[in-house]
């Protein structure tokens, strides 16, 4: 899941970039007004500039034809009111062929603009239009805001978490869904990841406290929790609470390593943590600031290492010496913005929400499993998406995605969005490819 960042993570988010880790901004411009004769001129000051937005700038002057750039600061510039400077970052990207189409959402008033139309009609004219996926199952809940999904291999069973109801609900063969854990049991937060070890016979939950969910008080603010769930009996196993005063946490997403490692993204912390044999204590693997916005995660088939999506791109880490290199990818290929990420054998499957208009993407890995060979889109261009697909797991042949979680549908406090209209959900079961 992707969110607005926090102070914290706008200071990581200029790392992520490659950038100076703070910057001087530029002096306000001010204005004089007319004052009575009687008292002293004043001057009205402008709204200082956005420090990450002027770092972004400069990062924009190195590297002009960083599409991740363009299309970052495009969005910032417009919620900024700078319209006619978010203009011209998109002109260049459609100049440039960028095929990751605006989200007309990310834009507010601009996206009424003429303009603005104009040009993010040309950018997504380079999108691809790919629409293989089939509607595996529907979840009746509108209400329900979906971001994490799993399967068991063993009964053939989904498990999907929920945001807003805090619970995690599964889906049978049968496509009728059932309560596998009741809204808020065993204090459960928000559910973002789930991954099944179905050797081990457990499900896991990554969780944090959003101000979405039914139940949020104040003081949970920056909680965040892993969850331990029998599979057959849902009785919980163990849970391990992180709440540390002045710090926000956010647990996003689980990989388990054939040792029964669990290794959780910390996303607003920007590191990853670690239960080793999944038993506490929980062990900082990655420090904070790490990544900006570390998401999905996926262990190799034989543990040894990790992959680690964050805003920018992907991470290879090694599981042992911690030792972390970006995973090489050809020019042209674009592995930014992934939320959901899985892997089935040497390929790697995505979910791309974080850049535009969100798509599936698979990469195909070299034998080293350190670099992409090939790149497949395997899903774009679906109106479901508009509602924001979020995570997905291989299972049946196919991979299974949330296709319109409702995430946009709600404001920051849980309560429907004015003009919003929730749909139900659908997880699509799209093709692997060849």
């Amino acid at each position: 899941m992707f969110s607005s960042p926090s102070a914290a993570a706008r200071i990581a988010l200029l790392v992520a970039l490659a950038l100076p880790a703070c910057g001087a901004p530029r002096t306000p411009q001010t204005d004089a007004t007319e004052q009575p004769a009687a008292a002293p001129e004043k001057k009205a000051s402008a709204p200082p500039p956005d420090p990450m937005i002027e770092e972004l700038r400069s990062a924009l002057a190195a590297r002009p034809n960083d599409g991740v750039l363009l299309s970052t600061l495009a969005e910032m510039t417009a919620a900024a009111g700078e319209h006619e400077e978010a203009l011209g970052y998109l002109e260049r990207l459609a100049a440039m062929g960028w095929s990751f189409a605006p989200l007309d959402a990310s834009f507010g008033a601009l996206r009424d603009d003429p303009a603005y139309r104009d040009v993010a009609a040309r950018i997504a004219k380079n999108e691809p239009v790919v629409r293989r996926g089939k509607t595996a199952f529907t979840l009746e809940d509108p209400m329900l805001v979906p971001e994490g999904i799993a399967h068991d291999p063993k009964t053939d069973t989904f498990y999907l978490g929920s945001i807003r109801s805090r619970r995690i609900i599964a889906v049978g063969k049968d496509g009728a869904a059932r309560d596998f854990v009741p809204e808020a049991k065993d204090g459960l937060l928000a559910v973002l990841g789930l991954k099944v070890d179905a050797g081990r016979r457990r499900l896991w939950a990554a969780c944090y406290a959003s101000k979405q969910m039914r139940g949020f008080t104040p003081d949970m603010k920056g909680t965040a929790a892993l969850f331990q769930y029998d599979l057959d009996t849902g009785a919980l196993v163990g849970k391990v609470v992180l709440q540390r005063k002045g710090e926000a946490h956010l647990f996003n997403d689980i990989a388990i390593t054939p040792a029964g490692d669990v290794f959780v993204t910390d996303s607003e912390a920007g590191g990853v943590v670690v239960l080793r044999g999944g038993k506490e204590p929980l062990e900082e693997f990655l420090p904070k600031g790490t990544y900006y916005y570390p998401n999905g995660i996926v262990a190799s088939e034989d543990g040894t290492r990790l992959f680690v999506a964050h805003y920018r791109g992907i991470a290879v880490v090694d599981a042992k010496s911690r030792e972390a290199r970006p995973l090489e990818t050809p020019a042209g290929i674009v592995t930014a913005g992934i939320d959901g990420l899985a892997r089935e054998g040497g390929r790697l499957f995505a979910v791309q929400n974080g850049l535009g208009r969100a798509r599936v993407t698979r990469y195909d890995l070299a034998k080293s499993m350190d670099r992409i060979e090939r790149e497949e889109v395997l899903e774009s261009g679906n109106p479901l998406f508009d509602g924001l697909p979020t995570t997905g797991v291989v299972a049946r042949g196919a991979f299974h995605v949330i296709a319109n979680s409702n995430l946009r549908g709600f404001d920051p406090s849980g309560n429907p969005a004015p003009g919003a209209k929730p749909e139900r959900t659908q997880v699509l079961s799209i093709p692997l490819g060849p």
